[in-house]
């Protein structure tokens, strides 16, 4: 007992130089100037940081709490100097109530086991054999004049030893949880005797991360600004970039054309998802808007046949995709009849059955009046035409970007055709059943071949420069 006197009067005495001091670091405190706020909620978050100071939880999670008490705007005017103070004072309280806590749970610990020693010895006492003066009661010699336990009192033999060794279990876990209570009481007291030697320490790091928080606060940011494309095409994602500002970021879409998905605070993914224009609009946590416009357009109408020849009586199948749905098709000749087979917003295929002889244009026209065309020669049964290749140039720029001056064609021969290149200069990705787009990937000459279902075969140079 006289241990503990003597450690709360070192715990009394090294509070009151804690508020000294901290009062001397600080600021001295003007005419009207605000003190801390005493509101619920801010009581409420000083208390759950002087109990992670009291726990010695990790420095990251008291400055976290501490960070986002001082940055919220309705505490901007707090008092720094009274809120450490108020912070360490509810840690002493808060180690405090967990040495007590501990103390009343070994107490009870105590008085569980001390119950049950006494129990387990009367017990013993109703066991043992009886004196001459004694009296034989229900199979249990029983010494007159001793003090029973009342479970005893109506118990055969065997029932009194099963109960004696239940007894004895319980006296030897009541023995641990003393010890367990005890080890626990002595951790507390460790507790509380390490945050009593490093309260200096702790309050002047406090004030000064508080400090730091509100010299931060009083920087204005850069403006806020977003980079962002103005056009994207869709199958095609962009990207939104966000500067300056003070988040938190709410980032809204006007219109059913683009969708945002949030890749990092200041980072988001645009997808475009229907043609038309479409704001974005950027908030910042001070208020401040910032809005950029995007045009959400198609991508090109095409016509996507299997070959550029067919025979009568052998009907082909056809995609129209890109531009808008829905799509007509009309032909230069009416040697053909075209018949849609599989429609939907992305694509339509259409079936064809050629009537006669020759080559005819097909055009694609698309809801806002674009078009695409494609050439097919029509041929009689048993007439194939010669397999043959068919490029814009055979020569291409290393880089060139225009995907129309690198498209390879095959025509003529008995699809499906294999293709081939003699060097890695160049590479080929199909586009569709005859159409291939040639991709440059050193400067140099390869010679690309292209082979049909029979065998026949044709080729092409290529100079890369």
């Amino acid at each position: 007992m006289k241990k503990y006197s003597l450690y709360f009067l070192l715990f009394f005495l090294a509070s009151f130089c804690l508020s000294a001091e901290i009062s001397a670091q600080a600021p001295p405190i003007k005419q009207g100037q605000p003190q801390a706020q005493v509101n619920p909620a801010v009581q409420e978050e000083i208390k759950k940081i002087g109990a992670l100071i009291a726990r010695g939880e990790s420095w990251e999670a008291v400055q976290a709490r501490l960070s986002g008490l001082v940055k919220n705007p309705n505490n901007q005017n707090m008092d720094i100097n009274a809120l450490v103070q108020a912070m360490m004072k509810e840690a002493q309280a808060e180690a405090e109530s967990e040495r007590k806590k501990q103390e009343i749970r070994l107490e009870t610990a105590n008085k569980k086991k001390q119950e049950i020693s006494k129990e387990l010895t009367n017990a013993q006492s109703a066991a043992k054999p009886a004196p001459k003066a004694s009296v034989r009661r229900d199979n249990v010699t029983i010494e007159s004049g001793a003090q029973q336990p009342e479970a005893a009192r109506t118990m055969s033999k065997k029932e009194l030893d099963d109960y004696i060794t239940k007894l004895e279990e319980k006296q030897n876990v009541s023995g641990k949880d003393v010890q367990m209570a005890n080890a626990d009481l002595q951790n507390a007291f460790q507790k509380q005797q390490q945050l009593l030697q490093a309260m200096s320490s702790i309050s002047k790091t406090l004030f000064e991360t508080a400090m730091a928080v509100v010299g931060s606060m009083d920087q204005s940011p850069p403006p806020l600004t977003l980079s962002a494309p103005e056009s994207l095409i869709l199958g095609t994602n962009g990207k939104l970039s966000v500067t300056g500002g003070q988040g938190l970021f709410t980032v809204t879409v006007s219109g059913n054309q683009l969708m945002t998905t949030k890749v990092s605070d200041r980072e988001y993914t645009l997808t475009p998802t229907a043609p038309g224009k479409t704001v974005i609009t950027v908030k910042d946590g001070k208020g401040t808007i910032k809005q950029h416009t995007v045009t959400v357009t198609p991508m090109p109408l095409k016509i996507e046949m299997p070959s550029a020849t067919m025979v009568i009586g052998k009907p082909i199948t056809f995609d129209i995709k890109g531009g808008i749905w829905p799509y007509t098709v009309t032909m230069s000749i009416p040697i053909a009849q075209i018949i849609p087979s599989v429609s939907t917003p992305l694509y339509t295929r259409f079936t064809l059955a050629a009537s006669a002889v020759g080559t005819v244009i097909i055009t694609a026209h698309d809801r806002t009046g674009a078009t695409a065309n494609a050439t097919l020669t029509i041929q009689p049964p048993g007439q194939q035409l010669p397999l043959k290749l068919s490029v814009p140039s055979n020569r291409l720029n290393l880089g060139a970007a225009d995907p129309a001056s690198r498209l390879l064609s095959i025509q003529g021969g008995t699809p499906p055709y294999s293709v081939s290149v003699s060097g890695n200069q160049l590479r080929l990705y199909q586009v569709s059943a005859n159409q291939y787009q040639m991709v440059p990937q050193a400067r140099g000459q390869v010679t690309i071949v292209v082979r049909d279902s029979r065998g026949a075969t044709a080729g092409q140079p290529i100079i890369i420069q």
